[in-house]
């Protein structure tokens, strides 16, 4: 090869876009981006609904799956907000930890009052008051 003569590879690139001349159909650097960006999220999408479904059919009842099948666009919303909260930070997954333990031990409570108050009956007045029932 001699300095004379340029590379035959170099000969073939276009000087206007220094890219190879046959490959005019590679998309510019800001679309190979976004089309990374949405393959990217998309893909992640798919997973985590995969784990969802899985996580749920493997660890709640068939009751909870459906009221999480019909989930609102808030209920999404806020699901999202605090991931991303809970995944920023230290002191956000403190705050979300914190929170959903307080909602778990909250659902807890009241489903234990509610069968307590199953076991023992309505109650009524007159024994709510202290005074004795008529027979």
């Amino acid at each position: 090869m001699s300095i004379d003569k340029p590379d035959e590879t170099a000969s073939e690139t276009n000087n206007e876009q220094d890219m190879p001349a046959d490959s005019t159909a590679i998309p510019q650097d800001a679309t190979r981006v976004a089309i990374t960006e949405v393959a990217t999220r998309s893909a992640a999408l798919v997973a985590r609904r995969a784990i969802s479904d899985t996580l749920l059919r493997q660890f709640v009842s068939s009751e909870a799956r459906r009221q999480a099948k019909k989930m609102s666009l808030g209920g999404s919303l806020v699901g999202i907000v605090a991931s991303r909260i809970a995944t920023r930070s230290v002191p956000g997954a403190l705050l979300v930890g914190t929170i959903l333990a307080g909602k778990a031990y909250g659902d807890y409570r009241r489903a234990k009052k509610a069968r307590k108050a199953e076991e023992t009956g309505p109650i009524t007045d007159e024994v709510a008051d202290g005074k004795p029932e008529k027979n």
